[in-house]
């Protein structure tokens, strides 16, 4: 008679989800001479744009492309613009941002990726590694409704750099209505995302649409937003 034997258990690991806007060439310091050629996953914003910047190491903006897909709204696809650029110099480093605006004109998305800027000479361009979603919110549900002047926020984080994590609640017309800073660890050992639970009081008079961005400000000369993500909520008092 055959004896039963232990059947192993098998402990499903989630995997993060990729990014759901993301520059997938040039990749990180890649060496580049005009023009850009830029491979990126992107969905149009409310305004049917994407808009991509050149930002230099001291600040200024290099160039802009305003990208029209209007006809391909709620559409998640690739493209492939091409960006013309000029530098002064024989070469600079450089930030390359893509992001995408709602109907309020607040950022929704932002991803970008820093890059060597030449003169003359041969690109040589390398492919960004497979990006997950760097912040990912458990609670509160998209569009959900909070009330009591205080909201609770907890997911998970793969930081970008040592800077820490800026959590604002915008209200339509633009103003911030609350905000908190989070230090987050790097992730270690088999972690790709570290948990994060933060609590933002805000204050409102009425019933507030508000969209919940956390972000990461660079930790390089080059000043700005490296990454962007955002939620829809409603705030009560």
């Amino acid at each position: 008679t055959p004896l039963p034997t232990n059947t192993p258990t098998i402990t499903l690991t989630p995997t993060p989800m990729l990014a759901w806007m993301r520059i997938q060439k040039p990749g990180p310091y890649s060496k580049i001479s005009s023009p850009l050629q830029v491979e990126a996953l992107i969905e149009p914003g409310a305004d049917g744009n994407v808009y991509a910047r050149l930002i230099g190491e001291d600040g200024r903006l290099i160039t802009e492309q305003t990208l029209d897909f209007h006809n391909y709204a709620d559409r998640h696809f690739y493209i492939s613009p091409e960006i013309p650029f000029t530098i002064p110099d024989a070469g600079e480093t450089a930030r390359l941002e893509i992001h995408v605006v709602d109907e309020f004109n607040r950022t929704a998305y932002l991803c970008s990726v820093d890059l060597v800027l030449l003169q003359v000479g041969k690109s040589e361009i390398y492919a960004n590694p497979v990006i997950d979603e760097p912040y990912i919110v458990r609670y509160p549900r998209e569009e959900a409704t909070v009330s009591g002047g205080v909201l609770e926020v907890s997911g998970v984080a793969q930081v970008l750099n040592d800077q820490p994590l800026i959590f604002d609640l915008v209200a339509e017309n633009g103003e911030v209505v609350g905000s908190v800073l989070q230090e987050v660890s790097r992730p270690y050992g088999d972690l790709s995302h570290i948990p994060f639970d933060v609590y933002i009081p805000y204050a409102v008079r009425e019933s507030t649409g508000v969209r919940l961005t956390i972000r990461q400000e660079s930790a390089t000369r080059i000043p700005g937003t490296v990454w962007l993500e955002s939620w829809l909520l409603t705030l009560e008092p």
